[in-house]
């Protein structure tokens, strides 16, 4: 079914609806509303008036409109014309248009009332008929309405009674925006007439009927609403898109306008979800929409390979339930309507945990939870709109073989929705053992396992201490089976079953008196998750930690910010298990072992080493928090593997000894010996350059580039340059700069950054659009994201281990690269040869060096033109009938010199005011006349100069540790640094005392120890042996 056909579905379906029911669809207006009312005139219009925002339409940003008397509203010129042509027209005839027809206010009681406005009511009003028009736009808050209405508006009459007011029209007209997106209201109470006299019309109908919809006035992108310039125009009332009778939306910011309520039965028509992400643990209410709907249709909706069952909601909505997705990378979404026969319908899904937001279930009072309780749980009733709910516990273990296995285990059922619940007290079953998992409150009856039949909230992943207790009062009970000691808690039970051997046998009296072993019962399990732990080797192919806190927050393409310990957190346990640090890195890459590097710096930014007892330190994970492997589940396996663990080790046993010597045993911290920190290249201004060599140098010329690329194409960057606009309007200068970026991911995909007047940064992944706002959901295996502001935007290429910096500035584009020394002699384009060796930083396509010293023309012409794109190497994508060829000018000839006398002294003199002796800023000032460039320029010059000093090799020699029965006194492990060992009371120092780190990476002096005094030398068959005695505190695990 086409649109078309839908469309016409939908009028057919609302024909009974009348008319008078439709005059609910305007929005407020009048006088009283304080509305401006257009002078009375036929083919006349208001003038232009200016708005206080940048309207989007046809992806352009306008500051001012007129409103035309002839039922239409324009943006760059006033419409007089009567008689509405057929869509598309050019001439830049930018239109919007409820009703275009031979409007004549002058001689009945009609008139025509705008105003543009903020006001409350009517924007949440919006906001109401945006999101329930468009799924994609849930979060959509408009900042600014223009409502324009025609109120009992008649055609022109000739040779007839001028006085008649019987037949009007009433419709009305309202531009919404947030000022990103942008839409359109039509609504219509009243349609009489569709035709004045003067466009062949007789009593308002016949000749040239009314025209609704928009048009870009480029004579090529429009939208018409069906029935437009024929008869059927006249029962817009009573046809919609969204399902209420006289009313139509749109959106409009983007090249072309989006009509709501597309609906289509081909496979073709594209499948719109929302969320596109939820919680690993499943639950979440996806809604679909894209496809016609029908009641009778049998949904079933496949989540990578999960199918759940889909629900009707109307004939454009449908929804499911996210069943459970551990899965850290998108998971395809599928839609059949058929009973699973044929699944016609595609998108995508992202399974996702955050550990540093509040979740619907809020375990309360935190630091009751970290001793003993009460372990009371509260949400918000509202959310489950039910009288009766489930808790449930999703509890997660390990097999033997290490794979995760997931557990539903009931805590109660049928309680009063009161929105808190105690755990300790409701729980009553507790069938296995589990230390990790989530809780679950659901409306009663409507979730069994991991089915769900309606929206449902969950807590956070933590340590189930509380499960922990009743598991052991189930065992001890006789309610569960003890199964042979296979788990960590099994291991305490006996001491425990003797110890309360007179505690009353009944699950309260069990549970209060577990609380007076708490410690024992936390230091039990760690001894046993360290007993199984040791016999697993630690992963051996992770990379070292950057050795400063500055290379680690450069460093984006290998090293990621840790979610639970990070510079700026607002999260009320930020750094809870890293005590001391200020910010948290963790490798980004995907190692084949499964595991991670966790980097932890104090607030001066030094590298913290748990080894030497700052417990704030890093730790080598055993798991990746978001990789997939395949004896892994992305965040679960950490959970399960480093973080439980640290629970009962070092949180709950309360024991320094133990911690140490069992956890920070297995996870200890890595230094950073062996680091290399990133080489830095820039592309910025009138466009200049910085080579991996350092090299710095100008490329100014017109078209599309290699700026770098890989011997074997894997990872290719590409830039377009465009010219720079002066400060006058009109008038360009022979300077060019980038306006978009183009690069390779690595698995197939191309990421596309663009700048332009209405979106600073404008993101496409293969071809199409992504919002600001959505890039950080991780719809990308391998891709990352930042975003700070809409000027600015980081890419983290984690299969490369490269880095993107990229800023919008002054309408250009400004990109730092960050690469890693994988990539030192692989490297081709304008970038340069990375070798170390400045003097063949210049060559060309073909191998043909240009040497350092040339001249500018000769380096742009001989090196820097042979790396133009070619139609079949552009990676770019060509939008509105634009091709390669478009954006190419090989006559172009830039400046490549700027005279002495190019510009004015009073011009070269603000120009060293602004720019002082940074040699590229001077340059784009005296060149494009623009200060606003200039600055840029400068702004960029002194941060690509920081990133380099903040990445500059640091040599290290690596750690040290303590000597056994020994202390030491360090300022750091970096070259220059000393350490100084001291042996505690009755042991004797052997070895060095003093060891100092050299410049070339190795310490001085010879291994220390600390030998207890009187120890006995024997000596064997050549062999020295030493008879030692050795203290062991009771916590401390060999």
């Amino acid at each position: 079914m086409d649109l078309v056909a839908c469309l016409l579905c939908l009028l057919i379906s609302s024909r009974s609806w009348q008319s008078s029911w439709a005059s609910g669809v305007l929005y407020p207006h009048g006088t009283t509303e304080g509305d401006a009312v257009a002078p009375k005139n036929d083919d006349g219009s208001t003038g232009m008036i200016h708005i206080t925002v940048e309207f989007p339409y046809f992806d352009s940003l306008h500051t001012s409109l007129y409103v035309d008397t002839n039922g239409a509203i324009s943006f760059l010129r006033e419409v007089s014309q009567y008689t509405p042509d057929a869509f598309p027209l050019g001439n830049n005839w930018r239109l919007i248009t409820p009703f275009w027809a031979d409007v004549d206010t002058r001689y009945n009681h009609g008139g025509v009332y705008y105003r543009q406005t903020t006001d409350a009511s009517i924007l949440s009003r919006a906001n109401g008929d945006v999101r329930g028009a468009f799924l994609s736009q849930g979060r959509f808050e408009a900042t600014w309405a223009f409502v324009c209405t025609w109120a009992n508006v008649t055609y022109y009459r000739r040779n007839e009674d001028t006085a008649a007011t019987s037949n009007t029209n009433t419709f009305q007209a309202v531009l919404v925006t947030d000022e990103i997106h942008s839409f359109v209201i039509f609504n219509y109470d009243v349609i009489t007439w569709t035709t004045g006299s003067a466009s062949g019309g007789s009593s308002g109908t016949g000749g040239t009927p009314a025209q609704a919809g928009f048009n870009a006035g480029d004579g090529k992108r429009y939208f018409s609403v069906p029935g437009s310039r024929t008869a059927a125009i006249i029962d817009v009332e009573n046809t919609t898109n969204v399902g209420v009778p006289g009313r139509w939306v749109f959106q409009v910011d983007n090249a072309e306008v989006t009509a709501a309520g597309d609906c289509s039965s081909s496979s073709r028509g594209g499948l719109v979800v929302s969320p596109i992400q939820g919680l690993i643990y499943g639950g979440t209410e996806v809604f679909m929409s894209g496809p016609c709907f029908n009641e009778t249709d049998d949904l079933v909706c496949k989540f990578g390979g999960q199918a759940v069952p889909g629900y009707y909601v109307s004939e454009l909505r449908a929804k499911c339930f996210a069943p459970p997705l551990f899965n850290k990378q998108r998971v395809s979404f599928q839609l059949s309507t058929d009973a699973g026969k044929s699944f016609r319908y595609r998108a995508f899904f992202i399974p996702t945990y955050h550990y540093d937001v509040e979740y619907d279930v809020v375990r309360a009072n935190r630091a009751a939870w970290d001793n003993g309780g009460p372990y009371v749980i509260r949400w918000e009733v509202e959310k489950l709109n039910t009288s009766l709910v489930d808790i449930d516990l999703l509890a997660i273990s390990n097999d033997d073989n290490g794979q995760v296995e997931l557990h539903w285990i009931p805590v109660t059922r049928g309680m009063a929705n009161s929105g808190t619940a105690r755990l300790g007290e409701l729980i009553q079953v507790a069938p296995l053992a589990a230390l990790s998992g989530a809780i679950r409150a659901s409306s009663a009856g409507s979730a069994v396992e991991e089915k769900n039949t309606s929206p449902v909230l969950w807590s956070d992943l933590h340590t189930l201490e509380w499960y922990a207790h009743a598991y052991i009062t189930a065992v001890l009970l006789g309610q569960t089976k003890n199964a042979e000691h296979t788990s960590f808690i099994d291991d305490v039970i006996p001491d425990l079953r003797d110890r309360l051997r007179s505690t009353p046998k009944n699950w309260e009296s069990i549970i209060s008196a577990l609380k007076v072993y708490r410690k024992d019962i936390a230091g039990s399990v760690c001894r046993s998750w360290f007993a199984k732990d040791r016999d697993v080797p630690l992963p051996g192919d992770l990379p070292p930690c950057p050795c400063t806190l500055q290379q680690a927050l450069r460093d984006r393409g290998r090293y990621g910010p840790d979610p639970t310990c990070y510079q700026g957190s607002s999260y009320a346990y930020n750094c809870e298990l890293n005590p001391g640090a200020e910010h948290c890195v963790i490798s980004s890459g995907c190692s084949q072992s499964g595991g991670a590097t966790q980097c932890c710096y104090d607030g001066k930014g030094r590298l913290l080493n748990v080894a030497d007892w700052e417990i704030g330190g890093g730790t080598l994970d055993r798991a990746h928090m978001t990789c997939s492997h395949p004896h892994q589940v992305p965040y679960v396996s950490h959970f399960v593997n480093d973080v439980a663990p640290q629970h009962f080790c070092c949180l709950w046993s309360e024991s320094q000894d133990l911690c140490r010597s069992t956890y920070f045993r297995r996870r200890p911290s890595r230094d950073c010996k062996g680091y290399v920190p990133p080489r830095i290249v820039g592309a910025f201004g009138d466009l200049h350059m910085v080579t991996l060599d350092g090299t710095f140098y100008t490329f100014n010329r017109l078209g599309e580039y290699v700026i770098m690329q890989t011997k074997d194409k894997r990872f290719v960057i590409q830039g377009r340059t465009q010219q720079i606009p002066t400060s006058r309007a009109g008038i360009m200068t022979r300077a060019t700069a980038l306006t978009s970026l183009a690069v390779t991911s690595g698995d197939g995909h191309v990421i596309e950054v663009n700048t332009t007047a209405r979106r600073p940064i404008d993101v496409l992944v293969d071809s199409k659009r992504v919002e600001y706002n959505d890039l950080a959901l991780g719809f990308m295996t391998g891709v990352s994201f930042h975003t700070q502001n809409t000027t600015a935007l980081g890419i983290s290429l984690q299969q490369f281990g490269v880095y993107l910096e990229i800023q919008s500035a002054a309408g250009f584009l400004n990109l730092k690269l960050f690469l890693p020394a994988t990539f030192k002699g692989e490297t081709q384009g304008l970038v340069g040869t990375w070798n170390d060796d400045p003097d063949d930083d210049f060559m060309a396509r073909s191998g043909t060096v240009v040497p350092s010293n040339a001249t500018t023309r000769n380096i742009h012409v001989n090196f820097g033109e042979t790396w133009r794109t070619e139609e079949n190497t552009s990676i770019f994508t060509y939008y509105n009938g634009t091709s390669h060829a478009d954006y190419q000018d090989l006559n172009f000839e830039p400046l490549y010199e700027i005279p002495f006398d190019f510009q004015s002294n009073e011009t070269r003199q603000r120009a060293t005011q602004v720019c002082g002796t940074i040699q590229q800023c001077l340059f784009d000032f005296l060149m494009t006349e623009r200060e606003d460039v200039a600055i840029a320029t400068r702004e960029f010059v002194l941060g690509i100069e920081k990133a380099v000093n903040d990445t500059k090799p640091i040599v290290t020699c690596g750690y040290l540790a303590t000597p056994l029965n020994g202390t030491k006194h360090f300022t750091g492990y970096f070259a220059g640094n000393e350490v100084t060992f001291r042996c505690n009371e009755g042991h004797t120092l052997a070895g060095s005392s003093v060891r100092r780190c050299l410049i070339g990476g190795e310490w001085d002096g010879h291994k220390t120890q600390c030998r207890a005094s009187g120890t006995t030398r024997l000596s064997y068959g050549g062999f020295l042996l030493l008879v030692l005695s050795l203290v062991v505190t009771k916590d401390m695990v060999l």
